[in-house]
């Protein structure tokens, strides 16, 4: 009995054993065979990687050259060229080196003249499904990211900040938009196909038009005009925009849009961005008195016609510079011709040269002009007439 109990006990340890063996010999083939199968597909695997990072290369090479030279390169940014030697670009980075043609407050973008000629881009808009796109920035080197992002209205949110002008690119490699803003967590493209109509209104509008001559003010106008800053208002055309609204000659601007105007160039710089349509609000001083008005632009007109141009003047008197064959050397302004009813008819006569004015020597009818545009009561005049110098004046009543 204990002898087949023992050989009991053996078979049972016989069978495990070879249970056991039987177990180790399926896993050790399962192993193997794993193995296998990864020696085998690892070279497919290698050469599907390989394409992958060949397709991203070609695609980074394409982007390079196809969209490189449409980035110009600014110092706070970038533009993009758009087309007709016009670049869009930031509204935050512009500098008051470039040549601006509109601004876009809303789009958040400004229009610029650049030196280049190249074939317009043809924006497209992503795919609704589109969160992967590739980035093109240029820092004084030529940059490309990979980014993602989420597409809202006419703009695309990035995560990420980003350079300003920097251009979106689909993974198709099709031009999207440009950032037109950034902070510290995320940047805004905007997608320049939404808005495109919108770009071309802004392209071909004209300047706005405000109708008027004006001069800085000088130190020495400051004493008689009483005004420390601004500029004056030396002639107004007829029937224009600020003719329309009231302005008048003598008024001194020191205010546009909310903007200090202390020379010529402050309001030009106003004026080089505004519309024909689009408002001004002004602020001037009249008879020490501030006012402020509201002008709607216009468009400038191709030709003026000098009719319609009415400098400040003595009624009825027509101002020239001395003829050249004029047999005296002297400085002043000719008088050419009085009309019969002007107010200084008998106290001016044809050929007079006037030579001072309130005081003020002239050279030419722009002194002239000047000086009288800011005149407000009685004129004092130097004339030299047959050789001989005198003073004469003309009341405020008859010099207006």
């Amino acid at each position: 009995m204990s002898t087949n109990k023992s050989n009991t006990k053996t078979i049972d340890r016989s069978n495990f054993r070879n249970k056991k063996v039987y177990t180790s010999s399926k896993f050790f083939f399962k192993s193997h065979l794993i193995i296998i199968l990864c020696v085998l597909l690892l070279p497919l695997w290698a050469f599907g990687s390989n394409d992958f990072d060949k397709a991203l290369k070609l695609k980074i090479s394409k982007i390079q050259e196809q969209f490189s030279p449409y980035l110009i390169y600014l110092k706070k940014g970038n533009s993009v060229y758009f087309s007709k030697n016009v670049a869009l670009a930031p509204l935050s980075i512009i500098e008051e080196s470039t040549k601006i043609i509109a601004v876009d407050s809303k789009l958040k973008i400004a229009l610029l003249t650049v030196d280049k000629f190249l074939q317009a881009m043809e924006f497209k808009i992503p795919q609704e499904n589109s969160d992967v796109f590739f980035l093109l920035t240029n820092n004084g080197f030529i940059k490309i990211f990979n980014v993602e992002g989420i597409k809202d209205g006419n703009f695309i949110k990035l995560k990420g900040t980003y350079s300003l002008g920097s251009l979106l690119i689909s993974t198709d490699l099709e031009p999207l938009g440009i950032i037109v803003s950034t902070n510290e967590e995320s940047s805004e493209v905007l997608l320049i196909k939404a808005v495109e109509k919108e770009i071309e209104k802004l392209i071909n509008r004209k300047p706005g038009w405000l109708g008027i001559q004006a001069q800085t003010i000088t130190e020495d106008l400051k004493r008689v005009l009483l005004s420390d800053y601004g500029v004056v208002i030396t002639n107004i055309y007829q029937k224009g925009p600020a003719d329309k609204v009231g302005l008048k000659r003598g008024d001194i601007i020191i205010e546009a849009d909310n903007v200090t105007i202390k020379e010529v160039r402050d309001l030009q710089d106003l004026l080089s961005i505004k519309f024909s349509g689009e408002v001004i609000t002004l602020k001037v001083i009249r008879n020490e008195t501030k006012k402020e008005f509201t002008v709607t632009l216009e468009e400038p007109p191709e030709l003026i016609n000098p009719a319609e141009i009415k400098p400040p003047s003595i009624p009825g008197v027509e101002i020239i510079e001395i003829p050249k064959n004029f047999k005296e050397s002297i400085k002043g302004v000719y008088i050419n011709n009085i009309s019969e009813n002007s107010p200084a008819l008998g106290i001016l006569k044809k050929g007079d040269i006037i030579v001072e004015l309130n005081r003020y020597g002239i050279n030419n009818t722009q002194d002239f002009y000047e000086i009288i545009s800011r005149s407000k009561g009685d004129l004092l005049i130097l004339l030299y007439r047959q050789g001989n110098f005198q003073y004469v004046i003309i009341p405020a009543q008859k010099s207006r």
